[in-house]
């Protein structure tokens, strides 16, 4: 036996459980009416437990690993070790610090033809702080706000060089203040605050939407200050600025990063505050139009602040007409001003925009990609059209017209990833409308195992929610276990075990502990093992096109099977830990574990220690 799992099973000896009869007689009961929980936990011997994947994180070379545990670590000695959980936070700020100027110095890299950014994990330690001690985060985020800015002043030679450290400030910033909104709203509105003195971003309409869904008026309020901030910059600030306003899906013009939104249920913009969007619009466009622009030297790269705000308007007028009637004669006279005064580069920007932005309409994607289909020659772009088919799809029928489609993409091994993601997107609408009987059939056809886990793991949550039918998740669940086991052993495979057990513990936590433990084995083969994740990815193309997509799935993040299991049997969860062999694996699993048992608990101040728990 290993030294480390001589380690485990002493400090398992210490963890308390406490069963009453009537709860194991309970256990093997497969259709209990709810998995209540019966096990104890003692949470004084859980912080042992942390303090003891402590001294392995000191041993790990890997500095981002060392700067995962030390900061989960922190978090949960926090209510009854603060000055030592101090520590632990400064030392992983400071290993983070250490990595990201390094990071600085090497050039990006690319990845799949993405370009692959720097994380800054200094805001990953901050988000942890923040939950404890919000000043010491605010502080620490206007330290990093300060490096920032002077980064941008020193750059200023070049635009390119100081937009970027511009953004990044902005991003993590409003990253921060976005992972504190569940749990310090004060604090995550100051952060946000901070932001502005960097030009505006995707983040910050993230953040807007994101606030709006629990607090409209303080996400209507907090844009008012931005408007007020940006109003006079750049036209970057109010393409970004435009979408919450009008909640618009997308920027109404070029800007560094697009993406697309999606406003919250039901948001219906101010119309006050659309009021004041446009005259900060329209201020601008009489400014930069006074004289006509001098053509730009450089035609590629970003387009010049006069395109930006031509395009703008013109992106924007069919919305004023239907919001703001009042302003779009305002807005029609300001458009053929600027037209005029635009040089031609500037005008062909905007109306390639436009363009581009027609083909992307969803309303009318499917149809035009349709018949883009039908008459396009080459085969690269027969396939883009039918990939833009595969995406509009909205309905059964679209679906099935787009799957007859198929067989126009000539490229075997891209038609086989087109037909499962047309089968994945049709069951989840599926699904999402109830008909779980046609969304189990049409998942059957999705070949990528780690996909179609994911749909089994769909279907059987919401037979779990809608039905309370065990006996269809179950089924759902087995057969996703079958086809893993029988598959070669790599991370897919991993993912959809952990993905099995991650449901059946809502119901059938020895089976639940079984697949765990084969997930554990598996894990154990692979080179390097990481799931801290909880999306999984698709990328498919030719050379003329290509496809990205994030599935979000929180099943498949270690530390959530972990915590789910160990809420209804803390034992077997614990065991299950003690069979991975990575040692950094195995303390995530254990911390995860361990945060589980502490969850909710009140030092006791006279004794230094909790008294044992019910897991909940």
């Amino acid at each position: 036996m290993s030294p480390s799992r001589l380690r485990l099973s002493a400090l398992a000896s210490l963890l308390v459980f406490c069963f009453q009869p009537a709860a194991r007689a309970q256990a093997v009961v497969s259709q209990t009416p709810e998995p209540t929980p019966q096990l104890f936990c003692d949470p004084f011997q859980s912080r042992a437990l942390v303090r003891e994947q402590l001294s392995e994180a000191k041993a790990f070379g890997d500095v981002l690993k060392r700067i995962s545990l030390l900061t989960s670590a922190a978090d949960l000695l926090w209510p009854y070790e603060q000055r030592a959980a101090r520590d632990l936070f400064t030392e992983a700020y400071e290993l983070a610090a250490k990595d990201f100027k390094e990071q600085k110095e090497q050039t990006p890299t690319l990845r799949n033809g993405v370009l692959m950014q720097k994380v800054d994990r200094r805001f990953v330690v901050m988000a942890a702080v923040a939950r404890r001690d919000p000043a010491w985060a605010r502080r620490l985020a206007e330290d990093v706000a300060e490096e920032r800015l002077r980064e941008a002043e020193e750059s200023k030679g070049a635009a390119a060089g100081a937009g970027a450290s511009q953004a990044k400030g902005a991003e993590g910033a409003l990253g921060l203040a976005q992972s504190l909104l569940p749990v310090d709203r004060a604090t995550a509105l100051t952060i946000a605050r901070g932001s502005f003195r960097f030009q505006a971003s995707y983040t910050l309409i993230l953040f807007l939407f994101k606030l709006a869904e629990t607090d409209r008026a303080a996400a209507d309020a907090l844009y008012r200050e931005a408007l007020a901030a940006y109003a006079d910059r750049s036209a970057t600030d109010l393409a970004y600025l435009a979408v919450y306003p009008f909640a618009l899906n997308r920027e109404p013009a070029s800007v560094p990063v697009a993406v697309y939104y999606n406003p919250p249920p039901n948001f219906a913009p101010d119309p006050q505050l659309r009021e004041l969007y446009l005259a900060a619009l329209f201020r601008q466009v009489e400014v930069k139009f006074k004289t006509p622009e001098a053509a730009p030297s450089d035609a590629g790269g970003m387009p010049t602040e006069q395109a930006q705000l031509l395009t703008t308007l013109s992106m924007l007028e069919p919305h004023i007409a239907r919001l703001s009637p009042a302003s779009l004669e305002r807005a029609q006279w300001l458009k053929g001003m600027a037209s005029a005064a635009a040089a031609d580069p500037s005008r062909e920007r905007a109306a390639d925009f436009a363009r581009f932005a027609h083909e992307y309409e969803d309303e009318t994607m499917f149809e035009r990609s349709l018949e883009k289909a039908e008459s396009e020659r080459d085969a690269g772009r027969r396939a883009f059209a039918v990939a833009k088919l595969v995406m509009a799809a909205r309905t059964p029928e679209e679906f099935r017209r787009a799957e007859s489609y198929l067989d126009k993409v000539s490229d075997a091994g891209l038609r086989e990833k087109l037909a499962g993601y047309l089968y994945f997107l049709w069951t989840q609408k599926e699904v999402k409308e109830g008909r779980l009987d046609e969304a189990s059939r049409l998942s059957q056809k999705v070949g990528e195992l780690d996909y179609r886990a994911l749909l089994s793991f769909e279907i059987a949550d919401a037979a779990l929610k809608r039905l309370d039918d065990r006996a269809r998740a179950g089924e759902l669940l087995e057969a996703v276990a079958a086809d893993a086991l029988k598959a070669k052993d790599t991370p897919e495979k991993a993912r959809a075990l952990l993905g099995v057990a991650h449901l059946y513990a809502r119901f059938d936590v020895t089976r639940a502990a079984q697949v765990l433990r084969s997930a554990a084995k598996v894990i154990n083969t692979l080179p390097d093992p990481d799931f801290s994740a909880d999306t999984v990815g698709r990328q498919l193309g030719n050379e003329s096109f290509t496809v990205y997509a994030v599935h979000r799935l929180p099943g498949v993040r270690l530390e959530n099977v972990f915590r789910e299991l160990g809420g209804r049997d803390f034992g077997a969860a614990l065991s299950a830990a003690g069979e991975l062999s990575d040692k950094y694996v195995r303390a995530t699993a254990l911390l995860a574990l361990a945060s589980k048992c502490l969850e909710g608990q009140k030092p006791d101040r006279k004794e230094g220690r909790t008294s044992p728990s019910k897991l909940k």
